[in-house]
């Protein structure tokens, strides 16, 4: 049986003539391949419409098991998920690899190496004190020298605290022999004396009277011989020639550490400070620019009758720091009453 291309009847496939419309059963070749295209779409559509059903019904499955899957366990997503395993997988590959491990060594390294380049600038600033100290040891700089403009006030630092060490060391050593000695004779003072009883007083008076020298010498060139300075370059012209005494200091103070005898050679030690600083700012202070030609001889008594005067009222504040720390007036008192 056949379709009869005209009236859609069935009809004997031998038939040469439709017996419902009468018409003949010659097609041509380009109505059946019209046909034959037009089943294929019609397959086609059919076939796209199954598949979209099907991958909806698909998708609307998932949802349905995801959403019971999180309402049972939230944390069973993250375990059946097969991105984040595979994601886990590649971070302990990469992590097991020997080139990413290479990786964080260089970076570490880098680390150290960045730490290390910050100390770099400090450690060439004490490289470049020491050396210029044994420089200005040898070679005392009377004239303008700025190559190191911090010398003055690192040499300030360090000449003060080893003498004020030393010196209250010593002064603690020659009260501890004299308070034995009186014991003797049948005097006892109740008085403990440390090793270092008097550093903070002595500390500052020899502060002061550094810092003195250097007040005196920055107003008389600045403010009478109009000479362009700053205060920083006045800690540089006194105290960068004073170089040597950062050893003596040091060397004073390790005297009288050992005691007995060889703490006298200390304490003169000890008296070369007072007379370093006299030198060298007396030197200074002749040495100022005088460009109004002022009589040099007369002008610079001025400081010099400052300085004096200043280091006597220090000399004063030291004297009475001893008698209120060791109690001398006390001890006096008793001897006289005793006798």
């Amino acid at each position: 049986m056949k379709i009869c291309p005209h009236c859609e009847y069935p009809i004997d496939e031998n038939a040469q003539v439709c017996p419902y419309c009468g018409k003949e059963q010659t097609v041509s070749e380009e109505h059946l391949v019209d046909e034959k295209l037009n089943e294929a779409t019609i397959s086609t559509v059919t076939d796209s419409t199954s598949t979209d059903s099907s991958t909806i019904s698909q998708e609307n499955h998932q949802e349905v098991l995801s959403n019971e899957s999180e309402g049972e366990n939230p944390e069973r997503k993250e375990m059946i998920s097969p991105i984040n395993s595979s994601e886990a997988k590649q971070s302990t590959d990469d992590a097991d690899h020997p080139q990413m491990q290479e990786k964080k060594v260089e970076a570490s390294d880098e680390d150290e190496m960045s730490d290390f380049d910050l100390l770099k600038p400090h450690v060439a600033h004490i490289k470049g004190y020491f050396s210029q100290l044994g420089q200005t040891m040898i070679h005392p700089p009377l004239e303008k020298t700025e190559k190191n403009p911090w010398l003055g006030i690192i040499n300030f630092v360090l000449i003060a605290l080893f003498y004020a060490l030393a010196l209250s060391r010593f002064v603690g050593q020659v009260f501890s022999s004299i308070f034995n000695s009186f014991g003797h004779y049948g005097v006892y003072f109740v008085q403990d004396l440390r090793p270092f009883p008097f550093f903070f007083g002595f500390l500052i008076g020899i502060v002061l009277l550094q810092l003195v020298a250097v007040l005196i010498y920055w107003g008389f060139a600045f403010g009478i011989m109009h000479e362009e300075m700053n205060f920083q370059q006045a800690f540089n012209r006194i105290f960068a020639p004073l170089s040597l005494l950062v050893p003596i200091s040091l060397l004073a103070f390790l005297f009288t550490l050992i005691g007995g005898l060889i703490s006298a050679f200390g304490f003169l030690l000890i008296l070369l400070h007072f007379a370093f600083i006299r030198y060298s700012f007396h030197a200074n202070i002749w040495l100022v620019e005088n460009p109004r030609k002022h009589n040099r001889f007369y002008i610079t008594l001025i400081p010099v009758v400052l300085y004096v005067f200043a280091s006597i009222i220090i000399m004063q504040f030291l004297m009475h720091f001893l008698l209120m720390h060791a109690q001398l007036q006390d001890i006096l008192q008793q001897i006289f009453n005793r006798y």
